[in-house]
């Protein structure tokens, strides 16, 4: 009865509401994002996992030297290897180190960091430990990582790798380390060879203090060289670009891809956008993060029809496509950035049809692991549950729910007034900034207007 009030209803509906683009969470999450498939994919292809078999196989590697171990890795902070390599100088083996300049490290911008701060500093204290030991170089544009042993003799051996040697990168990350033996490892040496003499910058001859390398050696290694299968970036090289662009060209259906890093109008990006709009199936697989150059280069894929899918923590680097019916693929340290690609310290490999297939199942295994989808345009209705959007240079995490509901109580209507007409002045906003809703439900007691007691006659 209108006497004892009415239950009144208002809603705001918010399905249409644009919120731009964003990642939007796809699947539960789960412990083992590293793989479906184990950490040991092929023979020669392992990943990072909490089993450690590549930090295995890689100090197996190096306690396996007799005259000789070369590497290279932008940052370099796991206790083991290091250990392994001071028990291999101790056993008379000569080892030599390439890795990034500590200005690199201290200027690398705050959204382009791989590693955290407690790293650089685990970083710079193993260095020191090898003082001595290990003659290490550093150069500001070296980014390549990779482990070779006794490229002069008789069995020379190998890994490269797409993660540094830190410990969190050998067993948290989606990664991907590369077994190679033979010529493979005497074309690397090459390319170690003229980074060491040519393009290094600083030596670290004694604890704490860089000094600047001697011109003595350089001129003296060859800055360009053949190889059949490794392909690099250096100051003389870009084959590792070349070799990409080329494969997309000459390839047939779909095309898979993996990085960190990401940039508009750099050559290997303009060939997958416009295989994409050629109709080509496209899935690539990236870190979500606030970068906004790479998230508008990942945009540019999924507005031209192709698949980008998030991975916590990924920093593998691949491509993997078909060529007349076999499968081909690139597995590289560099992203898909000028820096990288044009510039930079980096190296690729071309897989044989075998093992390209055995990385496409990674890659679908990651694909399946992933927990968030791009997307150029999120409506509020197109989704409930957890999405992250961008907010400037930030990357903001929501949660997008049905239905927000608010009671007001009740309401009394003024005098002369019908019930029906009652509204609350206004209608409280949620307060909870990390939530959306679909719609806004308001609910309150409409009361009819207070009439005056009746005047008694006595």
């Amino acid at each position: 009865m209108a006497n004892d009030g009415i239950e009144m209803k208002h809603e705001d509906k918010f399905y249409d509401r644009v919120l731009g683009p964003g990642w939007i969470y796809k699947q539960s999450e789960t412990e083992n994002r590293n793989s479906l498939l184990g950490e040991k994919i092929s023979e020669k292809l392992f990943i990072p996992g909490k089993e450690k078999l590549l930090v295995q196989e890689l100090k197996s590697l190096i306690d396996q030297a007799k005259n000789q171990i070369c590497l290279a890795s932008f940052l370099i902070s796991d206790m083991g290897i290091v250990d392994a390599l001071l028990k291999a100088s101790d056993r008379g083996v000569d080892i030599y180190l390439l890795t990034a300049s500590e200005a690199k490290l201290a200027s690398e911008p705050a959204e382009d960091n791989e590693f955290e701060k407690k790293t650089m500093e685990e970083h710079k204290v193993l260095l020191n430990r090898l003082v001595g030991k290990v003659l290490v170089r550093t150069a500001q544009h070296l980014h390549t990582k990779f482990i070779i042993i006794d490229p002069k003799g008789e069995k020379p051996l190998g890994f490269i790798l797409t993660s540094n040697l830190t410990t969190e990168a050998l067993i948290r990350n989606p990664e991907i380390g590369v077994r190679i033996s033979g010529n493979d490892v005497k074309d690397l040496f090459q390319q170690f060879s003229t980074g060491f003499w040519n393009e290094s910058e600083r030596e670290l001859l004694e604890a704490g203090k860089l000094s600047v390398v001697s011109d003595n050696m350089k001129g003296f290694v060859p800055e360009s060289f053949a190889s059949t299968r490794i392909c690099y970036t250096t100051n003389k090289m870009k084959t590792i670009q070349e070799n990409i662009v080329k494969l997309i060209k000459d390839s047939q259906g779909e095309i898979w891809v993996s990085a960190f890093g990401f940039q508009q109008d750099n050559k290997v990006m303009e060939a997958l956008v416009s295989a994409a709009k050629n109709g080509r199936k496209l899935t690539v697989l990236a870190r979500p993060r606030p970068h906004v150059r790479s998230r508008d280069a990942l945009l540019d894929i999924v507005q031209h029809g192709g698949k980008v899918y998030g991975l916590e923590w990924l920093h593998a680097k691949c491509i993997i496509t078909s060529v007349n019916g076999k499968y081909a693929a690139i597995v590289m340290t560099a992203n898909i950035e000028d820096r990288g690609m044009e510039t930079g310290f980096e190296t690729g490999i071309i897989l044989d049809s075998d093992e390209a297939e055995n990385l496409k199942m990674l890659m679908e295994s990651w694909v399946q692991l992933s927990q968030y989808s791009l997307f150029n345009k999120i409506k509020v209705g197109d989704v409930e549950g957890r999405v992250m959007l961008w907010d400037g240079e930030k990357l903001v995490e929501k949660s997008i729910e049905p239905v927000y509901e608010k009671n007001l109580g009740t309401l009394q209507a003024k005098k002369g007034k019908n019930i029906e007409t009652v509204k609350p002045k206004n209608f409280p906003l949620p307060q909870d900034s990390t939530k959306l809703y679909h719609v806004h439900r308001y609910l309150w007691k409409a009361l009819p207007a207070q009439e005056k007691a009746p005047v008694q006659n006595n």
